[in-house]
């Protein structure tokens, strides 16, 4: 580990990094970035901001919607049981009756 702190050491190192291919391109790849950030208008990065916050207060009224419209769907669920289950009582019922007296 004392050897990398060495500066004689990491003029060597340097040197051979230097000459190493996939880092200069990469390094250039980087200052390409720079240059693009560069010419990024402020005016127009203030209208995305914009945009986005605007776009965040839709997204977190939807997530409301759809949480009103899932207690809906619940509360309808167990309307359709309760339906179901009244109707099968009457239907019970209107079958013991019509077979007491009916059929007797």
């Amino acid at each position: 580990m004392s050897e990398l702190m060495n500066p004689k050491n990491n003029q060597t190192l340097l040197d051979q990094i230097q000459g190493f291919q996939p880092i200069s391109s990469s390094l250039r790849r980087w200052a390409d970035l720079e240059r693009w950030q560069m010419t990024i208008d402020p005016r127009e990065f203030g209208r995305l901001e914009a945009q986005v916050e605007a776009l965040q207060g839709e997204v977190h009224a939807m997530r409301n919607d759809i949480k009103t419209l899932l207690e809906l769907a619940n509360k309808s669920k167990g309307g359709f049981w309760v339906g179901m289950a009244i109707a099968s009582l009457i239907g019970g019922v209107i079958a013991f009756i019509a077979d007491r007296l009916v059929l007797k």
